[in-house]
């Protein structure tokens, strides 16, 4: 439904002394080697404050990785450029625009397997392949069909907003990268949103964590509507995306962990790269972990997304 059952983010941060740094932001002030009381020192303290204070399930935007794969074979699916059957090779990169795209497996997953196989296992060069058949226009109108292009409407503020590539300046490697989720930046409320709309069956959410108001005599005063429901995928490309997913989770898939005995759980993870903050010699060695995880129900479900900022084991 959109509705939000629980969000929290994981941090030192306490409410109490909020112009206190919290021990992280404090060792981040400290290795910037800024002179303490200098405009530089008080204007670095207050970004790590804003960004301390910060819902960042709603308010900060990162790349998405393998989660958003979900998202390519869906719309590969819905335009009828591929199947589940359909078989793929992967020798552990892809070649595109000249570019050695890699396989987070690098001795590759083989030859002949299915896309199903592709999508439960995570293999970029799949995707890869598929976007090429999706073509960037194509690319381009199911990443706005899943609403990335517009703010979810969620009731709290400082949403983010989606960074995409302009449709004119999608070439063969940009196309490539986004298939895997890559090289673009969606909040993460948006993201759940987006897969949201795969586990309802095709049709989009909205966001809402107020579900109605009441007066003091506790009648209604107003209610949470949706609106009129839009169909972003069809019913059936949705049905069979989720059962890839929760057959990749009950069996050998990537996100085999996220099984829970007595339940149909549907998930995916993905690792993405941070590009915004290089070493010395202009290489990105942070990067973020997350899960999207779904439990399909004929008459309800719970979708939660897991997103670990810069995580060191």
């Amino acid at each position: 439904t959109g509705g939000i059952l629980a969000m929290a983010t994981s941090s030192p941060f306490d409410p109490n002394t909020p112009y206190v740094l919290d021990s992280v932001s404090e060792e981040k002030l400290r290795a910037a080697g800024l002179t303490e009381g200098s405009d530089e020192y008080r204007a670095k303290r207050r970004e790590l404050m804003e960004i301390m204070w910060s819902n960042k399930a709603v308010s900060e935007i990162y790349e998405p990785g393998s989660t958003f794969k979900i998202m390519t074979v869906s719309t590969a699916l819905d335009l009828g450029v591929a199947s589940m059957t359909d078989t793929f090779s992967c020798h552990g990169y892809y070649t595109v625009g000249g570019w050695r795209i890699k396989c987070h497996k690098a001795g590759g997953h083989g030859s002949g397997f299915s896309l199903a196989y592709g999508l439960q296992m995570s293999c970029n060069p799949t995707m890869m392949q598929l976007s090429e058949r999706i073509g960037a226009e194509n690319f381009y109108r199911y990443v706005e069909k899943f609403g990335y292009f517009r703010k979810t409407g969620i009731d709290l503020p400082s949403e983010g907003s989606t960074l995409f590539h302009k449709l004119e300046n999608i070439g063969p490697t940009e196309l490539a990268t986004a298939s895997f989720g890559q090289r673009f930046k969606v909040s993460i409320v948006g993201q759940l949103t987006a897969v949201a709309a795969v586990a309802k069956g095709g049709i989009a959410v909205t966001p809402h964590v107020v579900e109605r108001v009441t007066d003091a005599s506790g009648a209604t005063v107003s209610r949470f509507s949706s609106g009129d429901a839009v169909r972003v995928i069809d019913r059936e490309v949705a049905a069979l995306v989720s059962q890839v997913l929760e057959e990749g989770v009950s069996g050998t898939g990537g996100a085999k962990n996220a099984r829970v005995d007595g339940y149909k759980v549907a998930a995916k993870t993905g690792t993405s790269q941070k590009f915004d903050i290089l070493d010395e010699n202009g290489n990105s060695y942070l990067r973020i972990g997350s899960t999207v995880a779904y439990a399909p129900s004929d008459s309800s479900g719970i979708a939660v997304i897991l997103v670990v900022d810069e995580p060191t084991g």
